[in-house]
C-alpha cells in the first residue's frame, strides 16, 4: 500500500473503507506534494493512512465540494 495515495471519485470509498484507526486527508491547491507531508507519511505508516486532494485534478473540485471544503481555505 502507498504511504500516501491521490484521491479520486473512484478510489475515495475504498480508501475511506480500509481498516485504519486514523486516515488524513490533504486538500490542497499545489500541484506537488509538500515534502512535511510525505514525511508524515512515511513516520506514520502503520498507523494511519494518507492521501490527498488536489484541486488541480479531474475530481478535484468534486471532492472537495463533498467534503464542504472551499478552496480558499486551502494551503
Amino acid at each position: 500500500m502507498a504511504t500516501n495515495e491521490q484521491l479520486t471519485a473512484a478510489s475515495e470509498a475504498a480508501f475511506f473503507a480500509r481498516d485504519a484507526p486514523l486516515k488524513a486527508v490533504l486538500f490542497t491547491k499545489k500541484t506537488e506534494t509538500p515534502k512535511l507531508w510525505l514525511r508524515l507519511a512515511e513516520e506514520w505508516s502503520g498507523s494511519c493512512d494518507f492521501a490527498e486532494v488536489r484541486l488541480a485534478d479531474a475530481d478535484g473540485e468534486a471532492l472537495m465540494e463533498k467534503h464542504a471544503v472551499r478552496e480558499e481555505d486551502l494551503p
